[in-house]
């Protein structure tokens, strides 16, 4: 049997390998940038609830509320939780957001994704006698 009827037919079933493979690469990619999108927009949100709550006159209350807020964007309901603690003599707001992770579009891995922002809370100074 020559070569050339060995190969025949082989070329469909070559583009049809390659277009799937192109097709699963293509589906990773967005599956990435998904999940970026969604760790960034999950990072932004916990800081400026952190800073929100750290501002003179505002609470830790105010800094979930916020956090909340800007979460909405990622269509999740994530957990939000706060903090105060102090670090060298200084106190500072943790805001600490715990999310699922993005896969396949709509569904989603509980618990996957966590954020933590912090800020440090604003006080008056001390007056000088």
């Amino acid at each position: 049997m020559p070569l050339r009827m060995q190969e025949q037919g082989s070329a469909p079933v070559g583009f049809l390998f390659t277009a799937l493979l192109s097709i699963v690469l293509f589906l990773m990619l967005i599956q990435v940038a998904l999940t970026l999108y969604t760790k960034v927009v999950l990072v932004d949100a916990a800081g400026e609830g952190a800073r929100v709550a750290g501002y003179l006159g505002s609470d830790l209350e105010a800094g979930i509320a916020r956090t909340r807020a800007l979460i909405q964007e990622t269509d999740q309901d994530a957990a939000v939780t706060g903090r105060i603690f102090e670090a060298g003599g200084t106190q500072m707001i943790e805001i600490r957001i715990d999310a699922s992770l993005p896969i396949l579009g709509a569904f989603r891995l509980p618990g996957g994704l966590t954020a933590v922002g912090q800020g440090i809370v604003e006080t008056l100074p001390e007056p000088v006698d």
